[in-house]
């Protein structure tokens, strides 16, 4: 391990892209930056983590980042399960083809049946797994990267409706997320699911389907604008024959049109290796990936002339992104004002970041019901752009939504309370005893469901029993004064990614003395209080979850 780092080390100090110029400056390498470095690169962490982050220096924490761990590829076993694979033919083998009466329809229905249910429960094991990936942080960099790649060669288990086959794109997104952009571009083209999603399946010679090379070059190339209509319909030609068969890629040379092609302004009888080297080497696409990634880990878009500069790094690396984000992680730019604490947290940066803010491990079928309450579902992205940023995650109903679901992580809100019909309809959310008023602002609502499938999902959260194990009255500097004001600072300090606004700190002072009075606890002792010490503390910390503050990072 401290062989690779010194290695890291040497590869940033020595390149040409991390000059000291586009370097941060010692001087403003604080924990704050520090933080907003694990916030964007990973998912957070506790101020332990912050500090042992900032020990490093700013060039040890980037190195770190981008250190090769082990366990990868996943270490997670698939098998091919509905309509192909071993155990599949099998089973439908075991009902004689000559079988022709109901009953062996009836069987033949159930084992259908049967083994979609055990598809969908492959999938959902594995989105388990990687949330809790994201929750350790044993490799949070190439985690954050796989999620930015799941959301930018997206596919759907809603159209694809293949768990192995999402697993393995997973995969393939995983295991080149910090590596080389043309290998991995090279291999979503050859993967069955993304064929699939896309109905290459359907491209055939004479009855082409235009949807892969449509995406291949508005998201996943050259951006929209980059290109004309025409050379859509001719990339289509070349990605001809290209299909999935029972999860295996092949190329079926009777579907291919092998005719003469123009693309880009390249002719010749092109296919689909072809059309993917153009796009490599037409440097829009370097231009569309390396802003798509500057605005991922920003929340804005870069400055043209800067944009170019990020280009010619992915360009003169041979298409590595370790190199784009390790120039990326230098840059003042990426440290400033207008950047730390400003970009609006998706739902798994939000419940995640928690997560790992407090030092505790929730159920992953408690994050991932959680998330696609809030409209983040893995494996079922929206439509072929994915998942939207920055500011169309919030809304009110939102931010409502996240205030319990934080109030479910932190074990101060049963799920059945969201669903529970004795809430406050001035308040908006449940009652809850020392804790909240009807005339109180800071409190986030309920919302209100009448999707029995959200219903159940949120029911299944009771049936965890979740009870998290932190401890805050120990996070508290005992040696101090206790005073309300000292306990509102460390608190909103571990939990938020910014510092407090003068007025939303006096408003947590009052919410402390308020919920400190309703346990009958004085504010000099406050500390020594024991238990009740322990639940004025969480509940504040809900409070603080509630605050619009909590909704960035």
């Amino acid at each position: 391990m401290l062989k690779s780092l010194v290695c890291l080390l040497a590869l940033i100090g020595s390149s040409e892209l991390a000059t000291a110029q586009s370097r941060l400056s010692s001087k403003d390498w604080t924990l704050q930056a520090a933080e907003h470095l694990l916030n964007r690169a990973g998912f957070g962490g506790d101020s332990a983590e912050v500090a042992q982050l900032h020990g490093l220096g700013l060039e040890g924490a980037v190195a770190w980042l981008l250190e090769p761990r082990t366990g990868t590829p996943p270490d997670f076993f698939s098998e091919p399960l509905y309509q192909y694979g071993p155990r599949w033919e099998r089973a439908m083998d075991n009902v004689a083809d000559e079988d022709m009466s109901s009953e062996g329809d009836d069987t033949r229905r159930n084992i259908r049946k049967a083994f979609r249910r055990e598809d969908k429960r492959q999938l959902s094991r594995y989105t388990h797994w990687w949330i809790e990936r994201m929750v350790r942080a044993e490799d949070p960099l190439r985690d954050r990267m796989t999620l930015f790649w799941h959301g930018h060669f997206t596919s759907s288990f809603d159209d694809v409706r293949n768990s192995n086959e999402l697993i393995v794109q997973h995969r393939l997104l995983r295991t080149n997320a910090l590596g080389s952009f043309a290998t991995m571009l090279n291999g979503i083209a050859r993967d069955p699911a993304m064929l699939e999603y896309l109905d290459n399946d359907s491209n055939r010679v004479r009855e082409p389907n235009e949807n892969f090379a449509r995406e291949l070059l508005e998201l996943f190339t050259l951006g929209e604008g980059n290109y004309e209509e025409r050379d859509i319909v001719e990339a289509a030609r070349a990605f001809t024959g290209w299909r999935d068969s029972d999860g295996e890629f092949e190329f079926n040379e009777r579907q291919h049109d092998g005719a003469e092609k123009e693309v880009l302004g390249k002719k010749g009888e092109l296919g689909g290796e072809d059309v993917l080297e153009i796009l490599l080497k037409d440097k829009r696409t370097a231009r569309h990936v390396a802003g798509r990634l500057v605005e991922y880990f920003e929340g804005r878009v870069p400055e043209p002339k800067r944009l170019d500069r990020y280009a010619d790094v992915l360009i003169k690396s041979d298409w590595r992104v370790s190199a784009v984000l390790s120039r990326l992680f230098l840059d003042p730019e990426f440290y400033a004002a207008d950047v730390v604490g400003e970009r609006f947290a998706s739902p798994l940066d939000f419940l995640v970041g928690y997560a790992r803010r407090l030092h505790i491990e929730p159920s992953p079928r408690l994050v991932e019901v959680a998330t696609r309450q809030l409209g983040q579902h893995l494996f079922h992205p929206p439509n072929v752009k994915g998942w939207p940023e920055g500011k169309a995650w919030i809304t009110t109903s939102s931010v409502m939504r996240r205030a319990n679901l934080g109030g479910v992580l932190l074990g101060r809100v049963r799920a059945s309370e969201l669903l529970a019909e004795n809430f406050d309809p001035e308040l908006g959310g449940p009652v809850r005893e020392g804790m909240t008023s009807a005339d109180d602002p800071m409190m986030g609502g309920v919302f209100q469901v009448k999707d029995d499938r959200v219903v159940r999902a949120l029911d299944s959260l009771d049936s965890l029993l979740w009870q998290p194990e932190y401890f805050l009255t120990g996070r508290m500097d005992l040696e101090g004064t206790g005073g309300d004001s000292a306990i509102v600072e460390q608190l909103a300090a571990d939990l938020l990614p910014r510092p407090l606004g003068p007025g939303v700190r006096e408003e947590l002072v009052h919410k402390l003395q308020a919920l400190r009075e309703g346990y009958g606890l004085e504010q000099g002792d406050f500390l020594l209080g024991g238990p009740d010490t322990e639940h004025t503390l969480r509940d504040l910390a809900f409070v603080i979850l509630s605050l619009p503050e909590a909704q960035l990072h």
